[in-house]
C-alpha cells in the first residue's frame, strides 16, 4: 500500500495532476462485518465451497463475554464480525472492503494513468526520465462534506512510513534515523559494550534490530544524494560505536565495512528495491 501510494505521488507530480489522499478510520470495522454476506463475497471471489465452509465454521456458534472491572457478563451469542486478534481476520475483513470498493466506483472512470513498457534494457536511465515536466504543488483545493470541511495535513504516518504533500523523503529519512538511534541506544549497555559477546553476533543483532528499523519501507522510497548521504553517516556511526573505533584511530568507512562484513547503505536499499522490483513483476 504505500509502494501504491508512493507511485501515485510520482506520477500525478509528472502529469500535473491533484492528488487527494483521504485516510479513513474505520471504528470497529471487523465487529460490523455480516458474515453471511462475506460467505457470499468469498465465494464471488472463487473462494472454494468446502474452504468457505470451513473458515465459516469457525464462527458458527461463537459466544462473547463483556468484561467491566474485573466482572464478567454470561456469555452470549454473537452473530456479527470476524475473531479480533485471529490471522484471518485482516485477509476477511480485507476481502469485504474490496467488494464495497469494486461496487461503489464500478461506473467511475477517472484516475491516474500509469504507463509503463517491459521492452528494452532495465539499466538504461534514458527509459526513467519522465515525458512531462512536474509542476510547483498548487494550493491544496478544499474538500466539504456534509457542510464539514475535511482537515488537510502536510503529513500523515500511514502504516508506519510518513507521507508527505509533497512527496519528500527528508521528513521520513530524519524520524527512521531517530527510531533506530533510539533502537541502537537500548542495546548499548547490555549489548554493543559488551566486550564479552562477539562482533559477529553483535552485527547480527544490528541488523536485526536497527537496520531493520532503519530501512523500514526503503523499497518504495525515491533517494537522492543527500538522503544516502544522511543514512550512511549514521550507518557508520553505528558500526564505529559497535566496534569501539574512535576519530583518531583514522579508520576509513570502508575499512569499518569489511571488519562488520557489511555492505553500505545504498547497497542494501539497491538489493532491497530490486527484490521488490521481482515482487511486483
Amino acid at each position: 500500500m504505500i509502494f501504491a501510494v508512493r507511485q501515485l505521488q510520482e506520477k500525478c507530480r509528472e502529469q500535473n495532476q491533484e492528488l487527494h489522499l483521504v485516510f479513513v478510520d474505520l471504528t470497529k470495522a471487523f465487529d460490523t462485518v455480516n458474515r453471511n454476506g462475506l460467505w457470499k463475497i468469498l465465494q464471488k471471489f472463487g473462494c472454494p465451497d468446502k474452504l468457505t465452509a470451513l473458515i465459516a465454521s469457525f464462527h458458527d456458534s461463537m459466544q462473547v463475554r463483556v468484561q467491566e472491572n474485573g466482572d464478567s457478563s454470561d456469555p452470549f451469542q454473537e452473530k456479527n464480525g470476524v475473531k479480533q486478534g485471529c490471522v484471518l481476520a485482516p485477509t476477511l475483513f480485507s476481502f469485504l472492503f474490496a467488494a464495497m470498493l469494486l461496487a461503489d466506483l464500478r461506473e467511475c472512470n477517472r484516475g491516474v494513468y500509469i504507463p509503463f513498457r517491459i521492452d528494452g534494457k532495465f539499466f538504461n536511465l534514458q527509459r526513467l526520465k519522465a515525458k512531462t515536466r512536474a509542476a510547483n504543488a498548487p494550493p491544496p483545493t478544499p474538500i466539504i462534506i456534509h457542510n464539514t470541511e475535511i482537515k488537510t495535513v502536510d503529513n500523515f504516518c500511514y502504516l508506519g512510513s510518513t507521507i508527505m504533500s509533497s512527496g519528500s523523503l527528508d521528513v521520513e529519512v530524519m524520524l527512521r534515523i531517530g527510531k533506530a538511534s533510539v533502537a541502537l541506544g537500548q542495546l548499548t549497555k547490555r549489548f554493543s559494550q559488551d566486550r564479552g559477546i562477539h562482533l559477529s553476533t553483535k552485527i547480527v543483532v544490528y541488523r536485526a534490530m536497527v537496520l531493520s528499523t532503519l530501512l523500514c519501507c526503503c523499497e518504495t522510497w525515491t533517494t537522492y544524494r543527500r538522503h544516502i548521504k544522511q543514512l550512511e553517516q549514521f550507518h557508520q556511526r553505528c558500526l564505529r560505536k559497535i566496534c569501539g573505533i574512535k576519530c583518531q584511530d583514522r579508520v576509513s568507512n570502508l575499512q569499518v565495512l569489511e571488519k562488520c562484513d557489511l555492505p553500505s547503505i545504498e547497497c542494501l536499499i539497491t538489493t532491497c528495491q530490486l527484490r521488490w522490483t521481482g515482487h511486483v513483476i
